[in-house]
Parts: C-alpha cells; sequence; structure tokens
C-alpha cells in the first residue's frame, strides 16, 4: 500500500504526513492492533501456563498516536509507517529469573511467525541493561473471519527481567537512549548501575538453584512412614510435611495459604514439626467429624486442615 500522506517519489526529501488525516487512519485501526494484543496474549498466556511457568507480569499497550507521530517525523519516513513500524502493539513479559528468557524465547518461535528478533542477553552490553525483542505475526494456521484483519498485522514481544524491568524504569527517567547522551563524567557511575542490575539476576539466580537443592535434600528425608521432624520449620518443609502427611489432598488454595498458616504455627506456639504432628494427630477425629457434619466431603485442603485445627487450638474453641 502507498503512503498517501507522505511524498515517497521526492528523493533524499521528507514531507511531514497530515497530523489530522493520518490520527483518522490511526484510530480506524485501533481496534485491530487491539485485537491483535488480545489475541498475543492470550496465546502467551496459555503457552507459560501449560510449561507451568511463572512470570512476574505481561503489560500489553497499543502505541499511543503521538508517539506513533513523533516516531514517523524522528525517522523521517516516506513510506507507510503502518507498516514500517514494528511496535504500535507491544507487549512486555516480565521474567523472574535471567534463565526464563531462553524460555520465553523458545515460547515464542513455537507459537507464532518471528519477522525479526534482536536477542541482546547474548550480547556483550553495549549499553545499559537491556530487553530482548521479537516482532512477530500470528502463525499461518490462524485462519478465519476472527483472524483475517489482523494476521498480516505486527506485534513487538519484549522480554526482560524483573531486575531488567527496575532498570530500565529508572534509565529510562533519566533520558538517556544512547552512549552518545551521557555526560563524560557520569559514564562510569551509568555502566556500574547497570552491572548491579546485572549482579542481582545473577544472585536471584544463584539463590534459585540453592533452593531447588535444599528442596532436593529435603525430600530424600521422607520416605512413606517417616517424615524428619528435625526440619526447620519454614515455608519449603511445610511444603513437604502437607505433602507427607495428607497424600490425599490438594496442598493448598492460595498462594498465601502456606504463609498464613506459618504465622498461624507461631500464634499457635508451635516450636517444631513433632509438636505440629502431635497437635494434628490430636485434633483430627474431632476435624473429620466436623467437616462431614458441614460440607458432607473432603472440602479442606492439606493447609486448611491444620490451620484449621491450629485456629481452634488458638481460639480454643
Amino acid at each position: 500500500m502507498k503512503c498517501s500522506w507522505g511524498n515517497p517519489e521526492v528523493a533524499n526529501s521528507f514531507e511531514a504526513p497530515n497530523k489530522s488525516a493520518l490520527k483518522k487512519e490511526y484510530d480506524r485501526r485501533t481496534s485491530l492492533y487491539e485485537q491483535l494484543i488480545e489475541e498475543v496474549q492470550y496465546i502467551l498466556t496459555r503457552s507459560i501456563k501449560r510449561k507451568k511457568m511463572k512470570i512476574g507480569g505481561m503489560e500489553p499497550r497499543v502505541k499511543e498516536f503521538d508517539s506513533f507521530y513523533d516516531k514517523i517525523i524522528r525517522k523521517e519516513m516516506d513510506s507507510d509507517p503502518f507498516e514500517a513500524i514494528e511496535d504500535i502493539a507491544g507487549i512486555r513479559i516480565i521474567c523472574l529469573y535471567r534463565s526464563d528468557l531462553e524460555k520465553i524465547e523458545n515460547l515464542i518461535r513455537e507459537e507464532f511467525k518471528v519477522i525479526r528478533e534482536d536477542l541482546l542477553r547474548k550480547k556483550a552490553m553495549a549499553f545499559g541493561y537491556m530487553t530482548d525483542q521479537y516482532v512477530i505475526k500470528l502463525p499461518k494456521h490462524f485462519r478465519g473471519e476472527r483472524y483475517d484483519p489482523i494476521k498480516s498485522l505486527k506485534c513487538e514481544i519484549q522480554v526482560r527481567t524483573a531486575s531488567m524491568h527496575a532498570w530500565a524504569t529508572v534509565s529510562h527517567h533519566l533520558d538517556y537512549k544512547q552512549e552518545a547522551d551521557i555526560p563524560s563524567e557520569l559514564k562510569d557511575d551509568f555502566y556500574a548501575l547497570s552491572g548491579v542490575f546485572y549482579i542481582a539476576d545473577s544472585l536471584f539466580e544463584q539463590f534459585r538453584e540453592a533452593r531447588a537443592r535444599s528442596i532436593r535434600r529435603l525430600k530424600r528425608t521422607i520416605t512413606k512412614d517417616q517424615f524428619n521432624f528435625d526440619a526447620e520449620l519454614n515455608l519449603d518443609s511445610l511444603r513437604a510435611y502437607l505433602k507427607w502427611r495428607f497424600p490425599e489432598r490438594k496442598l493448598y488454595k492460595g498462594e498465601k495459604a502456606l504463609s498464613i498458616l506459618l504465622s498461624r504455627a507461631g500464634k499457635a506456639e508451635v516450636k517444631n514439626y513433632l509438636q505440629l504432628d502431635d497437635i494434628v494427630n490430636s485434633n483430627m477425629d474431632w476435624f473429620v467429624r466436623d467437616e462431614i457434619e458441614k460440607y458432607r466431603t473432603q472440602h479442606f485442603s492439606a493447609a486448611g486442615i491444620v490451620n484449621r485445627i491450629l485456629r481452634k487450638r488458638v481460639l480454643k474453641i
């Protein structure tokens, strides 16, 4: 499609597009970009859930018209800007760990047609601590009335860690877009700050691996008939205890359930797992009767059982 608001036939010359006419065209297409983002976000969310990954968040957005127009002027675009500008529709994925970046890369390749990519994690840090970027389209097998209006549109997917995101947020407000923007006397400090966030990512990764090793050691101490009652009372050991004590029950309902349970154990003055298990055993007959009378079925999760028993102990009901 030829651009009706520029002057592409004049070599080495740029004529700014009519802003009002371009705004009308932009508004006409906005709903299509919103639909594209909705589809891409759904595919990403479904795939991340299927692979049992955890992320820090997902931020969808359609570029504001003023930003779109400023980019045309800044880059002196004579060609169709809707084709040339690849980030009108955009989604940012915030990962928890650096190793997740490659997993997200594989996921994107599986789910979409990748038009272009810039994987800055695989490059030496030339400017700050930056983001992996992919320009994608919906895959060819997405056909039909629902997809035909948007299948030719592009969407930019940015992927970064939470540490990268923090650094990008701060550095963005410093207004330094390239190395040449930074005063010479500030460059050392700028790159030192960038390095701090890189080190933070490395430490998060090390902590994740250390925690995984700790959980594996804890699991090795547990058999069908035995639990290590000398284990320290914490979130990971509590999860292991509940799986051992109530293998037939769902572990918990709600992400905060184990933290709440630990807090209640403290209020009940529970010092160790031997004491906790004694409390549970001595109250199980009461709990089973109470659960059946009220719900006629196994209603509570493993964490819910212990939480209810400890609540009874604290409130003396």
